[in-house]
């Protein structure tokens, strides 16, 4: 899924902590633990199957929830 995704033009950024957020109607800005700030019109976070209650905000909506199971020492690394 993330490759399709990618390759429609998704920017991915994997293993990335999010330690704050502005979310507006037009934009959501998420701030890194590294400094970084991300624009995004629409922000999808795969953080696994039990954080969904953890999505709180107004503005978000959960359309989909999808549950992928993969073998750690099959796992590649960038």
């Amino acid at each position: 899924m993330i490759e399709k995704a990618v390759s429609k033009g998704v920017r991915v950024y994997a293993k990335t902590k999010i330690n704050g957020e502005i979310l507006t109607e037009n934009q959501t800005q998420l701030f890194t633990e590294t400094g970084h700030t991300v624009h995004a019109l629409t922000v999808i976070f795969a953080t696994g199957y039990e954080d969904q209650e953890e999505v709180k905000d107004k503005n978000a909506v959960i359309l989909n929830s999808y549950a992928i199971a993969t073998n750690k020492s099959n796992s590649r690394s960038s």
